[in-house]
């Protein structure tokens, strides 16, 4: 398993702030809002996937009832 390192910096809001001036609550919530920005791209990327699958699928249907007519 990788370790995940943290930014010196981050940005909220529009205004940056130094990760080791943070609270662990803070550390945490900022770890936590990682995880869910790269779980986010997984997904959109499956989503992605998905859809290009249904297009094929769908192209492919319709050939095959254009065959039977």
């Amino acid at each position: 398993m990788t370790e995940q390192t943290q930014p010196e910096t981050f940005t909220l809001n529009g205004k940056e702030y130094r990760f080791d001036e943070t609270s662990d609550r803070g550390k945490y919530i900022v770890g936590l809002m990682q995880e869910l920005q790269h779980e986010e791209l997984r997904v959109k990327r499956e989503a992605e996937k998905l859809s290009v699958a249904l297009k094929g699928f769908n192209e492919m249907l319709s050939e095959e009832l254009q065959e039977k007519e």
